[in-house]
């Protein structure tokens, strides 16, 4: 169940990058402000991964998810 939510949520952040920059923009938010929004995510997903392997090894998955 827990992974049938993961991929939903992947799959609403997937389909929210292309229309979230022209939404944004149309608010009067700057290219570069979006942009970091993007890679403040990314970076997040990027350093979370490898914590979140360690605890589910360490611990139980169920714990950690």
């Amino acid at each position: 169940m827990s992974i049938i939510g993961c991929m939903i949520a992947m799959i609403c952040l997937i389909s929210m990058d292309p229309t979230l920059a022209v939404r944004l923009s149309d608010l009067g938010v700057s290219n570069t402000m979006v942009g970091m929004a993007f890679a403040i995510m990314g970076a997040c997903f990027g350093l979370g991964s490898p914590v979140a392997g360690w605890l589910c090894n360490k611990f139980s998955r169920k714990i950690v998810m």
